[in-house]
């Protein structure tokens, strides 16, 4: 029973490291949304959104906001608000197209730009 006390108290503080991550890096304040391509020093080395990323960061925002009592603070719950925003702003699909990536245009505001197989971030991944 100790063995498993200390695995959740491991597991919970890697949950509040992960979090504390994704909240103070991968924001987006200027156009909204969330940063999918950091850094492990949370750096974001491509503008790219995922609009899959944005979804289960949205997702994630709202199930810890309802589920854990350390995680009900309001700056989470409107962090993912607004990116429930952005998306239904930003992601539009016309008829036979579905975006999967959205990029900043030079004004800022964000475009679609088509899928490809091999993301640069799986490439970077594996290769650091």
């Amino acid at each position: 029973m100790e063995q498993l006390r200390a695995w959740r108290g491991r597991i919970g503080a890697e949950l509040d490291a992960a979090v504390a991550f994704w909240e103070r890096h991968s924001h987006d304040p200027e156009h909204g949304g969330f940063f999918s391509c950091l850094s492990r020093d949370g750096s974001v080395y491509d503008d790219t959104k995922f609009v899959w990323l944005q979804g289960r960061q949205i997702w994630v925002y709202s199930r810890l906001y309802r589920s854990v009592p350390r995680f009900r603070r309001p700056e989470l719950l409107e962090a993912a608000r607004k990116a429930g925003e952005f998306l239904q702003r930003q992601v539009r699909p016309g008829p036979g197209s579905s975006p999967r990536r959205l990029r900043p245009e030079p004004g800022g505001a964000p475009r679609a730009r088509p899928a490809q197989l091999l993301q640069r971030s799986v490439l970077r991944a594996g290769a650091g």
